[in-house]
């Protein structure tokens, strides 16, 4: 029997979709669990990673700001699922993790 739903959360417009499908299978089977998923990249990944050849140093102040954005976008996306997932009485936690690679 299925008891967990593993859902990818991210600021891309099928994430609502996903989120949706994830929340009608756990109506259809009484009990399920919603995990919501969210993968931050750092910083040094999104910079590093920079299109047209973008490379070299990034002065601190730059990466601290794009963390500190990263972290805004992530409370936003957890405020919007578990407020999503509660209107709908399901059980529910928020999973968050760093996601070190280069693109």
């Amino acid at each position: 029997m299925l008891r967990d739903i593993q859902v990818q959360i991210d600021n891309n417009i099928a994430s609502k979709t996903r989120l949706a499908a994830a929340l009608q299978l756990s109506a259809k089977l009484d009990g399920t669990h919603i995990i919501g998923v969210h993968a931050l990249k750092t910083p040094e990944a999104i910079l590093h990673g920079a299109p047209h050849g973008v490379i070299g140093y990034f002065p601190e102040e730059v990466i601290e700001n794009q963390r500190d954005a990263i972290q805004k976008q992530a409370a936003e996306l957890e405020k919007s699922f578990t407020s999503t997932v509660s209107e709908v009485g399901a059980t529910y936690e928020w999973r968050q993790l760093y996601n070190c690679q280069q693109s």
